[in-house]
């Protein structure tokens, strides 16, 4: 079971921290609870058919990712609530709302064409290609960047995909998935996100940067740490 090898004492809490804005945001990763009542409150501004299709959508996000756990401890569904709330966020319409929540299913589940199917040919097809595997093999990355760029919704869920993953990173013990994650964003990402949108880019390089320079833990952020690697631990 992975551990957070370098978490720093919480006294040496001396470190400056997140911008304002961004700052609220991590702290909430880490409380899934909050994330989720967050959440459905972002989706009260749809109609009433829309909200009973996201909420259905977030059902099987549930369903499909309910053993998954993230490098931070939390229910990997929360990730997908995250990314979610960011498109919403962004003025996204339901379907891409709706491919936010399910983005992950296909490459990471068992999740079937024909559960997909009540949702519609664009959330089928979004799902798709956000999925870097096809039918069990791996695309290429030149292919898979290159349908992504095709539709502007894709590359906003892919923003609001990468962004929540560099946060994550934070938590992350393994110094090669980080570096990897970094050099990957750097090298390929940043460069199509300041294409197709700049002001994407700027905050995904700022995160970047900072997670990257392993700013310490707050005092908060390592209690909240341990007690959700320690509830992980009981439950296994």
């Amino acid at each position: 079971m992975k551990d957070f090898h370098w978490f720093p004492s919480p006294e040496q809490n001396n470190t400056p921290g997140l911008d304002a804005d961004l700052e609220p945001i991590m702290k909430d990763m880490l409380y899934p609870e909050k994330i989720e009542r967050a959440f459905l409150d972002r989706i009260a501004r749809y109609d009433l058919d829309e909200k009973e299709r996201i909420m259905s959508a977030l059902g099987l996000a549930k369903a499909k990712h309910a053993t998954q756990t993230r490098d931070e401890w939390t229910l990997y569904v929360s990730h997908c609530i995250l990314v979610a709330s960011l498109l919403i966020d962004e003025s996204a319409g339901v379907n891409e709302v709706i491919i936010g929540l399910l983005h992950d299913t296909r490459e990471d589940t068992d999740i079937t064409d024909e559960e997909l199917a009540p949702f519609g040919e664009e959330v089928s097809i979004g799902t798709l290609k956000l999925s870097k595997i096809r039918d069990w093999i791996k695309i290429p990355t030149g292919q898979y960047l290159g349908e992504l760029q095709e539709n502007e919704k894709w590359i906003r869920i892919k923003w609001a995909d990468r962004l929540w993953n560099i946060f994550s990173l934070r938590y992350c013990p393994d110094e090669a998935k980080r570096k990897k994650y970094e050099k990957e964003t750097r090298e390929i990402l940043l460069p199509i996100f300041y294409e197709r949108a700049p002001e994407f880019a700027k905050k995904i390089e700022s995160i970047l940067t900072y997670v990257m320079s392993q700013v310490q833990y707050s005092k908060e952020e390592f209690s909240r740490l341990e007690e959700l690697k320690n509830l992980k631990k009981g439950a296994g």
